[in-house]
């Protein structure tokens, strides 16, 4: 309950965990039940004192049941002083108070496990020797910046195109984001299944080739679909100056 309520006030006063809001307003809490795999290191710098290179990728929660009882069910996520700016018990119902864009944790994806597998998926904006730094809410200017420790078992940093080849059933607008026969080339004419399974199966740049079949019981692969049904296949833009256009669908 004390978390919602510290996350409602941040929200308030319109801070965030990292860089582009002023220190002065930016309030904190202790967290002493932080699990002890979280602990840094004596020589480890926070994040306010770090230089960081910059990165362009992902960084998605990656725990096996076996890490997540040593850190007692709970993901850590930083604030730019190295304190925890969020702890999120996988255990705790409260935590649909984290989830939609009005709230003040809006990665890319976020689950909190009530309706589909648990999942965080954060872009990854810069790099230290021990911080990821990532955002931690897309639709606010400046971006919401967050941090998670590079040792983190928890989590892992994947490549854009790791990311994209990794949807298991893709959606895209049509409208918005129609299908082309090439990238940046003339618009494909298809008619997709009512229920569509829709693999990725190349990236290029800001785009995907995408494939699709009607969703059966039997998922095919993307090379059974190039194989034999070569015709049901098109590109699409993944992302478009910066702003993600894809998602996974999730039944």
């Amino acid at each position: 309950m004390a978390l919602i309520l510290i996350a409602s006030v941040l929200l308030m006063i319109g801070c965030g965990p990292g860089a582009g809001h002023s220190t002065e307003s930016r309030t904190y809490t202790e967290h002493p039940e932080t699990p002890a795999t979280y602990e840094g290191r004596k020589d480890e710098k926070i994040p306010k004192q770090t230089t960081f290179k910059r990165a362009d990728g992902i960084v998605v929660f990656d725990g096996t049941g076996e890490e997540l009882e040593k850190a007692e069910w709970k993901v850590v996520i930083y604030g730019e002083d190295g304190k925890p700016w969020r702890i999120i018990d996988q255990r705790d119902d409260s935590i649909d108070s984290l989830e939609g864009e009005s709230g003040d944790f809006f990665p890319i994806d976020f689950s909190n496990g009530n309706k589909r597998d648990f999942l965080i998926e954060m872009r990854l904006t810069g790099r230290s020797e021990d911080w990821l730094e990532v955002v931690a809410h897309e639709s606010r200017t400046p971006p919401v910046k967050a941090y998670v420790r590079v040792r983190d078992p928890l989590f892992k940093e994947l490549s854009w195109e790791e990311w994209v080849l990794g949807h298991f059933n893709l959606r895209f607008d049509q409208e918005t984001n129609p299908l082309l026969e090439s990238p940046d080339g003339a618009p494909k004419e298809a008619v997709f299944p009512e229920t569509p399974l829709i693999k990725p199966d190349n990236v290029g740049g800001d785009w995907v080739l995408v494939r699709w079949t009607q969703h059966e019981p039997d998922e095919p692969s993307v090379e059974w679909l190039k194989k034999n049904l070569p015709e049901n296949s098109g590109w699409i833009r993944w992302r478009k100056d910066g702003k993600i256009l894809i998602s996974d669908y999730y039944p």
